[in-house]
């Protein structure tokens, strides 16, 4: 009885991820969509591996990466949404997996208790309307498979072993991490999510909390820096100011987030790009 229990919970985390493609299959018969055209349709060093490999170094390459072995296996815009809704199935185990475990270990409640937090949870975030950018349009690829790594990454650095073990799964986190930023640039806040995972545990233990999370800091200053020197961020930053100045892109910025965060919120009538009023200047 107690082997048949654990292998059904064992079996759990796959629900959510079933749903998510029963939800989400419609929308395969979609087709490329807004800047598909110009970002997987039209741009040349996706067309295949060859050239993907030709354009080395550039921005984001595993995303390109994904995109050049869409491109690579064909199945046209139903192939790339397939894969999108994949990686959301992937993300929602993992979510589920990660939310148990930070339950048990903050001991918010029993495993009855962490078990249903986890599955209430997951569920919103595999089922809320929000999700449609990164899952049916293509090109928001990047927010589902940066997470996958993301993910992969937090459950890699807050499992528990013993002697070389441990050394290979913080080794393992790093490298996942890496990954994330090679998908997209905003993975660099996994460190803040980490401490956020081992803050509970450790209380106010400073040694405890720095020990898993200043490597991962470490790993995202090298590789920002790596890519501000090799890599056209230069050319990036110096358009985004000469557009607008600091505190006006700051406040451009904010408005951004503060309308995405409210689209948490409702059910109906979501628009992950609106027209917004723009900030032309740094004094409203």
């Amino acid at each position: 009885m107690t082997v048949t229990v654990a292998r059904l919970r064992a079996w759990l985390p796959l629900i959510p991820a079933l749903l998510v493609l029963v939800v989400w299959f419609p929308s395969l018969a979609a087709s490329f969509q807004f800047d598909d055209w110009a970002v997987i349709v039209g741009d040349p060093r996706v067309q295949s591996l060859g050239a993907w490999w030709q354009s080395l170094p550039g921005i984001r390459p595993l995303l390109k990466l994904s995109y050049a072995l869409n491109h690579t296996v064909g199945d046209g815009p139903a192939g790339f949404r397939a894969f999108n809704m994949a990686l959301h199935a992937l993300n929602v185990s993992l979510v589920f997996v990660l939310l148990q475990r930070l339950a048990r270990r903050l001991r918010v409640a029993d495993d009855a208790g962490a078990l249903l937090i986890a599955a209430m949870a997951t569920l919103v975030f595999a089922l809320h309307p929000v999700q449609t950018e990164s899952v049916t349009y293509l090109s928001g690829r990047s927010n589902v498979l940066m997470a996958s790594f993301v993910l992969l990454s937090l459950l890699a650095a807050t499992s528990r072993r013993s002697g070389i073990a441990q050394w290979a799964l913080q080794t393992l986190a790093l490298l996942l991490l890496a990954a994330a930023l090679g998908v997209k640039e905003t993975a660099a806040v996994t460190p803040l999510a980490l401490a956020l995972c081992v803050a509970g545990e450790h209380g106010r233990r400073l040694r405890g909390l720095l020990l898993p999370v200043l490597p991962q800091m470490l790993l995202v200053l090298l590789v920002l820096a790596a890519g501000l020197l090799f890599l056209p961020y230069d050319a990036l930053l110096v358009t985004s100011l000469a557009t607008r100045d600091p505190w006006t892109n700051l406040q451009v910025q904010v408005q951004g987030i503060g309308w995405l965060v409210g689209q948490l919120l409702p059910l109906e009538g979501l628009n992950a790009d609106p027209m917004l009023p723009a900030v032309v200047h740094g004094d409203i």
